[in-house]
């Protein structure tokens, strides 16, 4: 994280100098938490200053936070996911005298992946069919659209041979995990974190 210095703070970035403002700032690379930008490069620069905020916080994006570059790229870090930002960047001479602000960009940082399941457990119901059940995350980073749980009749199979089934989170649950499907089908039913899993050998 950079900070501006006394003469350069939120409040006077109003530009001062002949540096032209920056062109052409684009996203070359986000993830939930980080953004790769770039743009071209301005003649006399000696380093390059980028602010950001949340779109959400309804600030000018010079009130926000800020990031130092030598060069006319820069990767900024500790963002939070599913957030949109503003950003803009200028030039800086050799005395930290500032330039115009380039046209804003909006990014948006991807949902990042949920924290595990709480509670996880499950209960034979019979010698071939298996109830599992769990609470839904704590974290979710977003509206959960499905579970997907793996299972093996092998405890020797590899990861990657594992069966998967998945559950979508918006399914209800019965009132118990009994359900009359055939022996050696899968049967899910999930509001609240239950599943019913039929198959031999379970």
């Amino acid at each position: 994280m950079y900070s501006l210095p006394e003469f350069l703070g939120n409040d006077s970035m109003d530009a001062t100098s002949e540096l032209r403002a920056p062109k052409y700032l684009h996203e070359d690379f986000t993830t939930s938490t980080s953004t790769r930008l770039s743009w071209d490069r301005v003649s006399n620069a000696k380093f390059y200053t980028v602010c950001y905020v949340p779109t959400k916080d309804e600030r000018e994006c010079e009130q926000g936070n800020f990031a130092k570059s030598y060069s006319p790229k820069v990767e900024v870090s500790k963002l939070q996911p599913n957030t949109e930002y503003i950003f803009k960047v200028r030039a800086h001479d050799s005395n930290s005298v500032p330039g115009g602000l380039s046209q804003p960009l909006r990014v948006r940082t991807p949902a990042d992946v949920p924290s595990p399941v709480v509670e996880l457990g499950f209960s034979f119901l019979n010698s071939t069919t298996v109830c599992v059940y769990w609470q839904p995350p704590a974290i979710q980073n977003g509206p959960l659209e499905n579970y997907v749980v793996s299972y093996t009749t092998d405890p020797n199979w590899s990861l990657e041979h594992l069966l998967n089934f998945t559950v979508a989170a918006d399914q209800r649950k019965p009132q118990s995990c009994r359900d009359n499907n055939k022996t050696g089908t899968l049967s899910a039913f999930e509001s609240t974190g239950l599943l019913t899993l039929y198959g031999t050998d379970v």
